[in-house]
């Protein structure tokens, strides 16, 4: 039986796809093998030697501490994609509302007299003018991060008849052949910034990427642009956007991270992080990290984790027992493991390595039963790159 410690609230139907008969669900548990998260922050967290996995369900992993837990040998799972519709939707409807000033109308009519109809109808006809607003027909919108969600964006901006260009140095063949023909890719960060009357950020937070948009290139972007932040709250710096909007330069700043400056500040339009908060995301979120660990667990497959590799390996048809064994990415250890294992008597069926960084992946099935999995483990353990070993039943 498997011990998994909820760390926040999850799908129900997410939780649904564990096997009662194998797993055990809870927020009390105090001897977990499996942790589940969204948003809850897990830098000065204890994790307990028997932790096998980590599982995130969505698709940032900044709240956890993905370094520390690789040196324990420990998987983080996430949920790339699974909120990517939900996030475009959110930018898509974030930009008509920028764009149309449909957020300052509204405060408008909340501050009027209702209950005065023939003077309502006139404030409204004096004060609409004050809204006037844009169309996003034939308009330029740059795309900074080409990712799941930046391609949806993209492709959807288009559909609607803007202009799209897009900047993303890193692009997958797969992302690349998901964008719709009109998209036009540049190589040149500076130029998507110039060139567009919205930008729009989707990409990850790294040490690289902290503070991309700045006081340096963000003085290239068009006088009353709009500028939209879904991706984290530090790939923008937050002294150049006031500075900007206080000396009138950018239409407005529109983020899923509010800050107390920035939520205050009459040119920002601030949402409290409700990117991936729709029911299907949160559903499309747990089921896809859920079913990630299971077959970790499981398996010893490895899919949608940021700190291992993805490691697949077919089930052996004969009869046999399955080893994990998770290593530094050194030189000579595959044969130090596979003899430990002929010593040992036994049988290599079918192996996979992979590495990931500092990281290596071992997954073997060997003929027969192992005698002693404690035993195993220990010879294992003599080898001085090992970092954990699992037996599986």
């Amino acid at each position: 039986m498997y011990k998994v410690k909820l760390l926040d609230n999850l799908s129900e139907k997410g939780l649904a796809t564990f096997d009662s008969a194998q797993y055990q669900l809870g927020t009390e548990i105090a001897d977990p093998d499996i942790l589940l998260v969204r948003s809850r922050k897990l830098q000065d967290y204890v994790f307990p030697e028997h932790v096998i996995a980590v599982g995130r369900a969505g698709i940032g992993t900044d709240n956890i501490p993905v370094e520390r837990l690789t040196k324990q040998g420990i998987p983080v799972f996430f949920a790339p994609g699974a909120n990517a519709n939900a996030v475009k939707e959110l930018v898509i409807a974030a930009l008509l509302i920028g764009y149309r000033n449909l957020n300052q109308a509204r405060y408008f009519l909340d501050n009027l007299a209702l209950d005065k109809k023939d003077e309502l109808n006139q404030e409204i006809e004096t004060g609409k003018k004050q809204f006037v607003g844009h169309e996003i027909y034939g308009k330029t919108l740059g795309v900074i991060g080409l990712g799941n969600i930046g391609c949806k964006v993209a492709n959807a901006a288009l559909s609607l008849g803007m202009n799209v260009v897009a900047y993303d140095p890193f692009m997958t063949l797969t992302n690349a052949l998901a964008l719709m023909p009109g998209v036009k890719v540049i190589a040149d960060l500076n130029q998507c910034l110039s060139s567009a009357d919205i930008v729009t950020l989707h990409i990850p937070l790294r040490t690289d990427t902290t503070c991309l948009i700045n006081e340096k290139n963000m003085g290239l972007m068009k006088k009353d642009a709009l500028l939209m932040n879904f991706s984290r709250e530090k790939i923008v710096s937050e002294e150049a956007i006031i500075e900007q909007l206080n000396n009138k330069l950018l239409m407005g700043y529109i983020t899923d991270f509010p800050t107390v400056r920035l939520a205050s500040h009459p040119g920002v339009l601030s949402f409290p992080h409700l990117g991936a908060s729709t029911v299907e995301a949160e559903e499309n979120s747990a089921m896809m990290v859920i079913n990630n660990i299971r077959n970790f667990v499981e398996q010893g497959i490895i899919e949608n984790s940021v700190n291992f590799p993805t490691t697949l390996l077919q089930p052996f048809k004969g009869k046999g027992q399955r080893i994990l064994v998770v290593n530094q990415n050194k030189p000579g250890v595959i044969a130090d493991m596979t003899q430990v294992l002929s010593k040992s008597g036994y049988n290599i069926e079918q192996m996979v390595n992979t590495s990931l960084d500092t990281i290596a992946v071992n997954l073997i099935d060997i003929a027969g039963e192992v005698k002693s999995a404690a035993e195993l483990s220990a010879k294992f353990k003599t080898i001085d790159s090992i970092i954990r070993i699992r037996v599986f039943n």
